[in-house]
């Protein structure tokens, strides 16, 4: 991506996929804003985002998905917000969402999941605000919801489904607390996800 080097906004639309080579993303290192949707998608030697550190909005959708070496977020940590979907998918390598942390807002749905690595959502610490839908399932190691803990609206269903090493009752706690701050005005599914502890 070196030939990008000087490009620091891009009105509309970032894709950046099916990339048989590519290991990171260094060369986007000047870009700060992303008028559109920013794709990430089916790049089977990616291993690292660096090179998006000066990031620091997406006003359309996030795409994260198919990058199957990509172990961690880092390099998005100047990231503030996503005005469209945030949708994080079948990165079967990926541990952690540490790279996420500077996010407060999600302007639609909120989607995790076919990720068989990832273990807990902590990166997403200072998200308050999902407009639409949160969709967590099917992350089959993913053990705690701890990084949620300051989500105080979601504006769709809320969907914590077939997680089989996260205790149901840590979904249920979830749904009670935003229940309780009245901030959910979808429908709710917690099902499949570890029983009885």
């Amino acid at each position: 991506l070196e030939a990008l080097k000087c490009l620091a906004h891009v009105g509309g639309n970032l894709e950046i996929e099916h990339n048989e080579s590519l290991t990171s993303l260094i060369g986007l290192e000047r870009v700060k804003y992303v008028g559109g949707d920013l794709g990430i998608s089916v790049n089977p030697s990616l291993k690292s985002l660096a090179g998006l550190h000066n990031l620091s909005s997406v006003d359309g959708r996030l795409e994260i998905s198919y990058n199957f070496p990509l172990t961690s977020l880092a390099g998005l940590h100047n990231l503030t917000s996503v005005g469209g979907r945030l949708n994080i998918e079948r990165n079967d390598s990926l541990t952690s969402l540490a790279g996420l942390e500077n996010i407060t807002s999600i302007g639609e749905d909120l989607e995790i999941s076919y990720n068989f690595s990832l273990t807990s959502l902590a990166g997403l610490k200072k998200l308050k605000s999902v407009g639409r839908s949160l969709d967590i399932s099917i992350n089959s190691s993913l053990t705690s919801l701890a990084g949620l803990h300051n989500l105080e609206s979601v504006g769709g269903n809320l969907v914590i489904w077939y997680n089989r090493a996260l205790c149901t009752s840590m979904a249920e706690a979830l749904s009670d607390r935003l229940l309780d701050r009245g901030g959910t005005s979808g429908s709710m599914q917690i099902s499949m996800n570890k029983p009885d502890c």
